[in-house]
């Protein structure tokens, strides 16, 4: 069970009805009684304010030692369904992607204000990295496409939206997008888990704590105020795991 800051009953429930061999999650989190931890067959207990500089993949994996041998978590990422060039031109047919183009997911929305870009900066973004032409733009939201007709109105391209609860289509495109931008969010810890190149915004949460780790996994932050990133931050980390050239 992913470590997040408000306990959701949904969450729980489907991590109860997963089919696995121990589920495993938060009794409390950083002093905060979690009322459904009845749910787990293990507990654990989670205070970042005692330990500051702590990555939550260091508390996890060693709840996972008893299962068996995961190797370095900095290594460990997890596929999905869809691999192979065929399915990946049909789901792509399905959703809308045109042929040939290469996949930017961006994720910087979220319920809570204080974790999200503004829709002004993030029109900016996607206009910039537009410039590179061989790119299609997907935003994953939870509003049904409110903050998608806004910025669709100032974007020439063709952009594709997907509701961040479409966890099947999510998982899939995840294994072959050329980079994901997301704010910390469910979202951010699921394309943390894939090979995906990924770049995390921070504000007032801790990325010592929960930013991705690995390899072309980066994070940005500046204060707690996320509004303090500027545009030109995270384009500039755009084209460092784009591998494009000033």
């Amino acid at each position: 069970m992913p470590i997040i800051s408000e306990f959701r009953l949904t969450d729980h429930i489907f991590l109860r009805l997963s089919k696995t061999q121990a589920r495993i999650g938060v009794a409390e989190f950083n002093n905060i009684k979690n009322p459904y931890s009845f749910l787990f067959d293990r507990r654990t207990s989670i205070n970042f304010t005692d330990s500051p500089d702590v990555h939550i993949s260091q508390i996890l994996f060693e709840q996972l030692k008893s299962f068996g041998d995961f190797g370095e978590h900095e290594n460990f990422y997890l596929r999905f369904n869809i691999n192979d060039e065929r399915s990946i031109r049909n789901l792509k047919a399905e959703l809308g992607f045109k042929n040939g183009n290469k996949i930017i997911l961006v994720n910087l929305f979220t319920e809570q204000r204080q974790k999200r870009i503004s829709l002004d900066k993030i029109i900016e973004l996607v206009k910039q990295l537009s410039s590179f032409g061989e790119y299609q733009f997907c935003l994953i939201d939870g509003k049904r496409k409110s903050n998608f007709k806004i910025i669709n109105k100032h974007i020439s391209e063709d952009l594709i939206f997907i509701h961040k609860d479409d966890y099947r289509n999510l998982l899939n495109l995840l294994n072959f997008s050329s980079l994901a931008i997301t704010c910390d969010s469910e979202f951010m810890h699921i394309a943390g888990v894939v090979g995906v190149p990924q770049i995390s915004i921070f504000g007032p949460s801790n990325p010592f704590n929960l930013a991705p780790i690995g390899p072309k996994k980066i994070f940005i932050r500046k204060s707690d105020l996320i509004d303090d990133i500027e545009v030109e931050d995270i384009f500039s980390e755009c084209k460092k795991l784009l591998n494009i050239d000033n």
